[in-house]
Formats: structure tokens, C-alpha cells, sequence
């Protein structure tokens, strides 16, 4: 016998299966796609635990006939396609028929439905692939299908669910977004008998849109509109103050298709240049219209993921929307901040002074104890041999320990500290090696069970339905952080109290970003990978950042903290946080060696 078998019918199907069947969410979204797609006015959505317990997705659509519901349990029968040509102008959500006989092979279902023209519905009952129970019912107009026992037969899958808290706010942050795209449809949602989402057609698509991304209100969106090359774009996106630390809240929807486009959201980060900051992200929603023909959505079982053919058309219509809108609100770039390099004598002598003045060539026009520009043209002309320099130099503190009591020299851009312990020069990135110093204070803060400080006037925490899953149920690990939070409502907090070296940030806007990582991070397995993650976000999202303007008190207080630490080279992501230069050094910038 040969190695090459075909396998049989219910090992494909349940490999199938996993392909389209990630979690209890996946179902959701098949189902949903699936009554959308049988012109649904009111879905309901009913879980139990997560979809752990039981998933159950009824409508008032067009419903199926006895002979289409037992064959909409077999693999690849679809009303949506009949020829291959079909597949070049797909309009409907569903149409690869992989979904229902997904759920089956891997699940209890049972299957309600009727025709409006039809007197009587039918009723089939099955598990794991196999129909049971097929019988003649009463019922209403529609479809219902409940699922129960979800990865029954497939345990090495069902390990893998994440706790009832967590599927459930996975599944009302999907339902949200699906709602965005259908305005014209009511979504309700039951959670353990309880109404935790309710999306009538009579609310605004702003008001819709404000709550999925977790905004106070529409207030805080734009309207955005634009055509080009028959390339319809319409949408709402947040003002460039209210971002995030990750694109969890970037909605996009393709011929009411949801989907996920890296290539689209970096068109939106290029419509907001230069109004973002280094690593924040900005929320929208965003609805594109394009020919059918020009994309291709049978690329992933899933159908989350397509591939363009005027995909330059695209980010150019996405881009110039995005810019259009913000021009239109009146929103610019604040002129402050010329790039300038800084200088400041502190008391050095004058070989230091001729030292560092060597080492930051030309371009003052002043007395070194006075502020003084020096463009950025200056170094423009540096030759790659000087970067090589420096990142051989930077390889080597790898190891390097700080000793010895620092002065500090001058502050460039706002970025950058340089000092001298009397022997050599230290080029200190401020963010860095801030991140650095609070990566380690917070590592003995959980360890010593999470010491904070009290906000004088608790913040008030108003999340969305998603964000306030993921607090309930990592409130003890926030709290472990130095973050003393409690439940304030359905969806509110009260905080407290916040780690000392978080001080400094907006306590509120630093718990959701956090929040965000948990989100970014929720497909982890490893629960310790991702606190360590958590652990050096906060230290990050905390600490004095690139271009802020810092007292000399707190450069004082980074080179004191940096002499304590074993590892203040680099920062807790890897980056560069302490470059030291002595004289053989800069003779090699320089190239002054003989």
C-alpha cells in the first residue's frame, strides 16, 4: 500500500472545520453572515458562557425549505454561486458553503426554519456530522439555529477557548462591528438571559460607531467622504487626540463586507501624517464601495481577508479622504518645535567643553552657555561609515555598568541627554532609558504586590462593552500593577489609585491602552508571556517620551536612577538606551586613527 491516502469523510470535515471554526465568535460571524445574506430586518443573538454552553442566531429572513436545510449541512452547497464566473462578482457574504457544515462536524445543531410563503417549517436535529431528527414544525417566518457542545468531539480544540468572560465580549465586539455595516438591521444580544446589546435601525450610524470604538459620543468623530476612480469611501474617524496604542479599533468594511486591510489602515496613518505621535493609532470606521470585479474575497476560509486590483486607487482615495476631513475640521499640526538642538553649560571645563563641541561638530553661533540651533542639515551629509561606528560602539555597552556620579551636559531635540562622568561622554536616550528604569521599579512593585499611588480625585473609566470584559477579568492582575480599580457600573470603573512612576500620564487614557494590549495580545496561550508584555507596555507608556520637554530635576533623577540598574544599556524592548563615547572612540568617529 501506498503513503498516499485519501482521508475520509469525517477526518476532512473536521480539518475543514478548524479552518473556518476558530471560537465561539467564528460561529457567530458565520451565522450572522448567513441571515444578512437571507435579507434579514431583526437578528438575535442568544449565548450562553461565552458560546461555551450554547450559541443560538435567529432572524426574520427568507428561511429555507426541508430539501435546503438538510443540504445546507453538506460541504460546498451554497445558494449564493452556480459558476465559476460567479466568483468574480461575489456580493454576498457567505458563498463558499463551508460554514454550516463547519459547525456541524464539530457541534450539536439544531436547524428551525421556514419559508414566508410556506405554511409549516421543519426541524433538524444533529451532532458531530450526522442528522438525527428531521421533522415538519409551526413556526414563525425565518430561520433559528442553535448550537451547543461547540469542539465536543475535538478536545485538543476546545483547550484552546479562552474563559466564558472573554468569548463573551469577543462575540458583542464582533456583533458591534457586523451592526456598522448593516445600519438598516436590528441586532439584539442575550448573554445568560440578559440583553448586553441592543442595536435598533432608529440609532445614528455616528452614535453606532462612537459606542463600538468606545467613544464618549459622535462628538469626538468626523464624517468622512470621497470618490475617486469608482471608488466610493464613507465613514467616520476619531480626532487625531484620541488614539490608541494598536489598530484593534480600526473597522473596515468592503461592499458590507467586514474586513481586515493592513494596506488600507496604513492609507488612513498616511491621511493623518503628521498629526500621530510615534506608535499611537487612530480609530475609524470605514465604508468602502468598489466594483465587485476589483477584489478578490476567496482568499482565506475565514473571508475576512481580500486582495485588491487598484489597490494604488484604493490608498490614494483612502489617503486623500482622510486628509480632506481633517483639513475640513480645521485640525493642523501645531507649529511649536523647530527641531532644535540645545546646548547648556554646566559648569564644565574648558577640555569637556572642547570635547563636546568636537563631538557635535559645527553649528553654533553662540557662547556654549547659551541656547543655540543647529539644523539639521548639519549632519546630513554623515557618511553610513559613521552609523557603522556607532552601532559597533552601542554593541559594545552591552554589558555596560554606569558608575560614578554623571553631569549633565546638554539635551538635544529633546530626545537625547548627553553627560560625563569625567572620563567619557554618555549619550543617553531619554525614553529609553526612563523605560528602562521603570521597567525594573514595576518588576519589584508586582513582586512586592503592587504598592501604588492614590489619585486625589478617582478617574472614571468608561469603557465599552469589549473593554470592560477584558478589566473585569484581568482586574486582579491590574491591580497587581499598582492600578486599584473597581467595577463602577455595566460598563464604568473607578480608579483609584495607579503605579508611582505612571504619575505622570493621563491615568484613564493609560488603563486603555493597557486594555488594548490585553486585546492585541488575547490569542496568547503563555498567560506569563503576556504579563511580561503588559509589564514593559506600562514601564513604556509611562516613562518620559521622545521630544518632551523634561526639568533638569528629572534629567538629574534619570542618570542618579540608571547607576542602580545592571542592564541600563537597553531598554526593556532591546533598544539602545546608553551609548558611551571616550576618546579612542571619537577618534574613530572621527577618523583620527592613524
Amino acid at each position: 500500500m501506498g503513503k498516499i491516502v485519501v482521508l475520509d469523510r469525517e477526518v476532512s470535515e473536521k480539518i475543514a472545520a478548524g479552518e473556518v471554526i476558530e471560537r465561539p465568535a467564528s460561529i457567530v460571524k458565520e451565522l450572522v453572515e448567513n441571515s444578512l445574506d437571507a435579507g434579514s430586518s431583526k437578528i438575535e443573538i442568544e449565548i450562553k458562557s461565552g458560546g461555551h454552553q450554547l450559541i443560538s442566531v435567529a432572524d426574520d429572513g427568507t428561511g429555507m425549505s426541508r430539501e435546503d436545510a438538510l443540504l445546507a449541512l453538506e460541504r460546498f452547497a451554497t445558494s449564493k454561486i452556480k459558476e465559476v464566473e460567479d466568483l468574480e462578482k461575489i456580493t454576498t457574504l457567505g458563498f463558499r458553503g463551508e460554514a454550516i457544515p463547519s459547525i456541524f462536524a464539530v457541534s450539536r445543531i439544531e436547524i428551525i426554519t421556514r419559508e414566508k410563503d410556506s405554511s409549516t417549517g421543519v426541524r433538524i436535529k444533529g451532532e458531530g456530522g450526522k442528522v438525527l431528527e428531521v421533522q415538519e414544525v409551526s413556526n414563525q417566518p425565518g430561520t433559528r439555529i442553535t448550537v451547543t457542545g461547540i469542539f465536543y468531539n475535538t478536545p485538543a480544540r476546545k483547550k484552546f477557548m479562552k474563559s466564558a468572560a472573554a468569548e463573551t465580549g469577543f462575540i458583542i465586539d464582533l456583533i458591534g462591528r457586523m451592526a456598522l455595516g448593516s445600519p438598516s438591521v436590528h441586532f439584539k444580544v442575550i448573554n445568560n438571559g440578559k440583553v448586553v446589546l441592543n442595536l435598533p435601525p432608529a440609532m445614528p450610524l455616528s452614535g453606532k460607531a462612537a459606542e463600538v470604538l468606545g467613544l464618549k459620543s459622535s462628538d469626538d468623530l468626523l464624517q468622512i467622504s470621497n470618490f475617486m476612480a469608482g471608488i466610493n469611501l464613507e465613514g467616520f474617524i476619531a480626532k487625531p487626540d484620541l488614539t490608541k496604542g494598536n489598530r484593534t479599533s480600526q473597522i473596515i468594511f468592503l461592499n458590507s463586507r467586514l474586513i481586515k486591510s493592513p494596506y488600507i489602515s496604513q492609507a488612513v496613518q498616511e491621511g493623518y501624517h503628521p498629526l500621530l505621535t510615534e506608535g499611537r493609532f487612530p480609530l475609524f470606521v470605514l465604508f468602502l464601495k468598489i466594483d465587485p470585479a476589483m477584489v478578490d474575497v476567496n482568499v482565506h476560509p475565514t473571508k475576512s481577508e481580500v486582495r485588491f486590483s487598484r489597490a494604488r486607487d484604493i490608498f490614494r482615495c483612502v489617503e486623500t479622504g482622510i486628509k480632506k476631513a481633517l483639513t475640513e475640521a480645521r485640525i493642523t499640526i501645531d507649529p511649536e518645535g523647530k527641531a532644535l538642538y540645545e546646548f547648556e553649560k554646566q559648569g564644565l571645563a574648558v577640555e569637556e567643553e572642547e570635547l563636546i563641541l568636537d563631538l557635535l561638530a559645527k553649528g553654533y553661533n553662540q557662547e556654549p552657555s547659551q541656547y543655540a540651533p543647529i539644523h539639521g542639515e548639519s549632519f546630513a551629509a554623515a557618511e553610513s561609515s559613521h552609523f557603522e561606528t556607532f552601532r559597533a560602539i552601542a554593541e559594545e555597552n552591552a554589558n555596560y555598568k554606569i558608575a560614578g556620579r554623571m553631569i549633565p551636559l546638554a539635551r538635544i531635540k529633546d530626545t537625547y541627554i548627553l553627560a560625563s562622568d569625567g572620563k567619557e561622554i554618555l549619550i543617553i536616550d531619554q525614553h529609553t532609558a526612563h523605560e528602562r528604569i521603570n521597567y525594573e521599579k514595576l518588576k519589584k512593585n508586582v513582586a512586592s504586590g503592587g504598592k501604588s499611588q492614590g489619585l486625589l480625585v478617582p478617574a472614571v473609566i468608561e469603557a465599552n462593552r469589549l473593554q470592560a470584559e477584558i478589566i473585569k477579568e484581568n482586574i486582579d492582575f491590574l491591580k497587581s500593577l499598582g492600578f486599584d480599580i473597581e467595577v463602577f457600573g455595566e460598563k464604568d470603573f473607578l480608579l483609584r489609585s495607579i503605579p508611582s512612576i505612571a504619575i505622570r500620564r493621563d491615568a484613564s487614557k493609560l488603563i486603555k491602552d493597557i486594555v488594548s494590549e490585553i486585546e492585541e495580545e488575547k490569542e496568547s496561550s503563555a498567560l506569563h508571556d503576556m504579563r511580561e508584555k503588559l509589564i514593559k507596555s506600562v514601564a513604556c507608556r509611562s516613562s518620559i517620551m521622545s521630544g518632551e520637554k523634561i526639568k533638569k530635576e528629572e534629567v538629574d533623577s534619570i542618570l542618579e536612577s540608571l547607576k542602580d540598574i545592571e542592564n541600563s544599556s537597553f531598554c526593556p524592548h532591546g533598544r539602545p538606551a546608553v551609548i558611551r563615547l571616550n576618546v579612542k572612540d571619537l577618534d574613530r568617529l572621527f577618523r583620527r586613527n592613524s
